[in-house]
């Protein structure tokens, strides 16, 4: 079917990988930045006489989640998303580690936006603590603050979307290619079959003949003997003569008396 349908096949892949290249290159590509902030426990809630304070975050975990909570309502995304259109923020607690730090992921059409994005983000971090923390009037000694863990310096390039797009295009096209060129060899055959007046195809028919043929030659007997029992060659002429042709078994030649008389 392909080699006789190539037109098809070869047309609908050249279109595919077209169409693919085209979404890989007009899809344009997002930038992503990721930062980590950790909290910490305020000054007041040391041991006396100070101490280490990454000692005492083991307790902060609700804390975190409550920050999470809050970076992650609609307020400040809209806010985000208004100021810097096509960006997107994930906030989230960070899985790697059992302790209080948040994880913020950002994702914009540009290497700028995506800085600027993370700017807010993590600035917002820090208003949500203040406001949480005005809201129950706690002391400046005793306030949880966030501190920076790892900030992105460049932005990763992804290329999903395109990637996605990209080969759906090519799958999709590809297949419907080949599903055409099986459509229309099946019309070509049910075409070919009423030419023949609906008995079958060129090579039933064919098919048909050569038994026809077998039959009649397994019908029409063994060939005619002479009354020696010998195997006759006459062949009779269209004016009735009969002429003898060699024999086989003795190689003498059976002359017609007609034919001599003739000759004489």
């Amino acid at each position: 079917m392909l080699r006789r349908r190539w037109l098809i096949v070869v047309g609908g892949f050249a279109l595919a990988v077209a169409l693919a290249a085209a979404a890989w290159v007009l899809v344009p590509a997002t930038y992503e930045r990721t930062a980590t902030q950790v909290l910490m426990p305020g000054k007041g809630s040391l041991p006396k006489g100070g101490g280490n304070p990454y000692l005492y975050i083991g307790g902060l975990s609700q804390a975190a989640d409550i920050v999470v909570r809050a970076l992650g309502s609609e307020n400040i995304l809209n806010q985000v998303d208004e100021e810097f259109p096509g960006s997107t923020v994930e906030v989230e607690r960070d899985s790697a580690t059992p302790g209080p730090v948040i994880l913020i992921t950002v994702t914009a059409p540009s290497d700028s936006d995506a800085e600027a994005v993370l700017a807010v983000m993590m600035e917002n971090t820090h208003k949500v603590l203040n406001q949480l923390q005005d809201a129950e009037s706690i002391s400046p000694d005793f306030r949880i603050s966030a501190l920076p863990v790892a900030v992105d310096d460049e932005s990763q390039t992804k290329r999903r979307t395109a990637l996605v797009l990209s080969g759906g295009l090519l799958l999709v096209v590809a297949s419907a290619s080949l599903v055409l060129a099986a459509m229309r060899e099946g019309l070509v055959g049910r075409r070919r079959d009423s030419d023949f007046g609906g008995v079958g195809s060129a090579p039933d028919l064919v098919a048909t003949v050569d038994s026809a043929s077998a039959e009649s030659v397994s019908t029409s007997g063994p060939p005619p003997r002479d009354s020696g029992g010998a195997i006759s060659n006459e062949v009779v002429e269209p004016n009735g003569v009969g002429v003898q042709q060699e024999d086989a078994s003795t190689g003498a030649v059976d002359v017609p008396k007609r034919a001599i008389d003739r000759s004489s």
